[in-house]
């Protein structure tokens, strides 16, 4: 008897001492090994600060129950170290260290037809090509490589009418389509016809599509409807006339911000500086800044025209103080200071116009029109931040919509297949593949592209970095667009007809039947 108790004591002890060993050898393996520890330095090293924080530009609808908070509109910024997984591997788009092994299929030459609004074709030498897709061409390549598959794009003008046609029908020739992302978000998807991609494909756990400037992107209510490309550029910055700011002793905008004195009250001195009576006729004949102002003060002042805390139940959000103070601002523009014009005959019919006259000093637009500046021979200017508003924590710059975005039709078959492959060949930035760029490396190839016009290293940086502090206002995307706003609202506070109060009052019963519209599909 005795003998036995001290078998059963030996044999306890021996579990025991296997026990603690399997349990420091399982310990040991999922330590990560001095390579894996060098690749999630790299990894960080070849991360930019505005990979790190580009979080603060992308669309506010996250994933699960956190979706959108108002917070997370305004821009936190994302300080979560890299993952070391972007550092490349073989077969796995992670690294060792996360096991995400990337999901690549025999598609057995299957064609992929996507439809978009343009009638030229994704091919070297092309207009789309040139301006637009140099670098998702190689992409769209190699993935058709990977995927043993081809894509082929189909342009028509009347492509919207053809998306309607073929998701009615419930058939169509295509299976992947482009569409603004503020018809897409609500409107699309509340009709059902963006598919929801995150049921077919692990976008979660897929680290090239948690990047900080794509892993919210395109979600609504949890769920994951399109994809964009990862590289955003800036919204409406600050264009202005170097000369005819020193023609009127006004210092370079650049020089306020680098003193930290950009915002509304030495933007305010400046405008009333820039607008004059030039040849002395009693009127005025050159002014600070033309028209189409209202949202991006708004946005300046760290607002949010629309109250995106839950997408299914938007709201209208003017009352908010912030942009109640950036409305009696521009009003007071116009009404009091007299910086903006209120006539645009004699400035070629319209606002967007009116720079090219020489005789306005700034307008607040994208990337683009510094070429249109150019182009009308004006050529000494720059790109600036919107001035910081009073209420704002940094300087914000607003954009009326996010990237164009690209989803699945709903009717489209073997949608695995499928949505592994679109993924695959719009990811130019995942370090497995050969045409490998980053978001930021990306932007730098329009510095040689003929259709922009960057006048200076501060205009280069701007649109480098920029689109950290770019907020999408969402009015567009509940039918809200500029020309709405101005018949409803910005007309009548610039003619004084209503106060900032008395014109909201009666803005936001027909803004929320706009909204609830728009969430329920028309």
């Amino acid at each position: 008897m005795g003998s036995i108790k001290k078998l059963c004591i030996l044999l306890t002890i021996v579990m025991l001492f296997t026990s603690v060993i399997g349990g420091c050898k399982s310990r040991e393996k999922s330590r990560p090994s001095a390579a894996d520890t060098g690749k999630s330095a790299a990894a960080t090293a070849k991360t930019s600060p505005r990979a790190v924080t580009a979080a603060r530009s992308t669309a506010p609808f996250k994933t699960g129950s956190g979706t959108g908070t108002e917070s997370e509109i305004q821009g936190n910024v994302n300080t979560e170290e890299p993952d070391e997984n972007m550092t490349g591997g073989d077969e796995e788009t992670s690294g060792s260290g996360t096991g995400f092994a990337e999901d690549i299929r025999d598609l057995h030459g299957r064609t992929i037809r996507i439809l978009v609004w343009r009638g030229a074709a994704a091919q070297p030498g092309s207009a789309f090509y040139e301006q637009e897709f140099h670098i998702l061409y190689k992409s769209f390549k190699e993935t058709e490589q990977r995927f043993n598959c081809k894509f082929e794009w189909v342009g028509m003008p009347t492509w919207n009418l053809e998306i309607t046609n073929t998701i009615l029908a419930g058939k169509g020739p295509y299976d992947i389509y482009l569409m603004n992302h503020y018809v897409m978000f609500p409107q699309y998807v509340a009709r059902g016809w963006a598919l929801p991609i995150d049921e077919y494909y692990d976008f979660k756990n897929d680290p090239k599509w948690n990047l900080p400037e794509n892993k919210d992107s395109n979600y609504w209510n949890g769920k994951k409807y399109a994809i964009s490309d990862a590289a955003m550029a800036p919204g409406y910055a600050l264009w202005y006339n170097r000369d005819l700011l020193d023609q009127s002793g006004v210092s370079d905008f650049w020089t306020y911000y680098d003193q930290g004195r950009w915002n509304w009250e030495t933007f305010l001195e400046a405008m009333i500086n820039l607008t004059h009576d030039v040849n002395g006729d009693g009127l005025l004949d050159q002014w600070g800044i033309a028209e189409g102002t209202w949202a991006g003060f708004m946005i300046s002042n760290g607002g949010q025209p629309m109250d995106m805390t839950d997408p299914l139940n938007p709201k209208f959000n003017m009352f908010d103080a912030k942009c109640m103070k950036a409305l009696s601002f521009v009003s007071e523009l116009y009404f009091i200071h007299n910086v903006i014009p209120t006539e645009y005959s004699a400035l070629r019919g319209s606002s967007f116009n009116a720079m090219f006259t020489g005789k306005i000093a700034s307008y607040a637009y994208h990337s683009a029109y510094g070429n249109r500046l150019a182009q009308e021979g004006i050529k000494n200017i720059g790109w600036v931040y919107m001035p910081k508003g009073p209420d704002a924590d940094d300087y914000y710059i607003r954009t009326a919509t996010l990237p164009d975005a690209y989803t699945v039709f709903p009717y489209a078959e073997n949608k695995e297949d499928l949505v592994a492959a679109f993924q695959d060949a719009f990811a130019y930035w995942n370090p497995n593949k050969s045409c490998y760029t980053t978001p930021e490396d990306k932007l730098k190839l329009d510095f040689d592209n003929p259709a922009l016009y960057f006048p200076d290293d501060r205009a280069r940086q701007l649109y480098l970095t920029g689109s950290l502090n770019t907020r999408c206002c969402y009015l567009l995307n509940f039918g809200m667009g500029d020309n709405w706003m101005e018949s409803n609202l910005y007309s009548k506070l610039r003619t004084r007809q209503k106060t900032v109060i008395s014109g909201l009052e009666a803005l936001a019963p027909l803004a929320q039947n706009l909204i609830a519209g728009r969430i329920g599909g028309t």
